[in-house]
């Protein structure tokens, strides 16, 4: 069986190909029949081939994760922008985007069309996360700033790919992340002035003689690495 980004997939049954996937899968592969056409339909259509004739179209729709809405809306309180992208039909993506309270929605996307948009995003926003499951997500997981993979319904070359792989596969845990990451980057950089503040004074004041020598140094080095590993504690809240 191969794998086709953003088309689909062909492979062998009994010596027949069997191929599925979306309409430029049938056109690559040539198939003469012509495709069937559902009227007013909101899916997402799956056809299947068989050699080089496409009898039957399925249609798929994907649920939306039960915990996505409250994710997107906790990143949004925090003001991180919010952006939508996918290879669904565009009226699904619209619809789905809706129900999230998305900034903004990106359809009908294949793999290389995620990259220009994730660049065009770097440009206007800066540093930017992505939020992937799929083959057609690994490309873009990697070009982004934090890709974050779903660990268990997410394929091994997203999962390689990605910067975090969330175990659970709970979208909850990214406003987490986020609020957990800014903490500690916080911590790190108040760290890093407390060590320099006080082995500067307590330096001083030992060259000056004010101060023991020996209570100088002890003091620089056990007594700041025990003021810091107190300050670095506050991430267990």
């Amino acid at each position: 069986m191969k794998e086709i980004p953003g088309k689909g997939v062909v492979g062998y049954v009994a010596g027949c190909r069997v191929a599925v996937g979306n309409k430029e899968l049938m056109k690559k592969i040539g198939v003469s029949r012509e495709l069937t056409q559902i009227e007013n339909d909101r899916h997402t259509r799956v056809y299947v081939s068989m050699d080089q004739c496409a009898p039957p179209t399925f249609c798929l729709v994907d649920e939306v994760r039960s915990d996505a809405a409250d994710a997107v809306e906790a990143l949004r309180e925090r003001g991180i922008y919010t952006a939508m992208l996918t290879g669904d039909k565009t009226d699904v993506a619209q619809e789905v985007a809706e129900r999230l309270n998305m900034n903004e929605v990106y359809a009908e996307l294949f793999p290389e069309d995620k990259l220009k948009i994730l660049a065009k995003l770097k440009a206007k926003h800066g540093l930017v996360a992505m939020v992937g499951d799929g083959i057609n997500d690994a490309p873009v997981l990697a070009a982004s700033d934090v890709g974050i993979a779903m660990g268990t319904g997410g394929v091994d070359v997203a999962l390689e790919s990605a910067d975090i792989v969330l175990v659970k596969d709970e979208l909850i845990k990214i406003p987490y992340l986020q609020r957990l990451s800014k903490l500690a980057v916080k911590i790190a950089k108040q760290n890093i002035s407390i060590s320099l503040g006080v082995k500067l004074v307590l330096g001083a004041l030992g060259f000056l003689g004010l101060i023991p020598l020996w209570f100088a140094v002890a003091g620089g080095d056990d007594g700041v690495t025990m003021l810091l590993l107190l300050n670095t504690l506050r991430l267990t809240k």
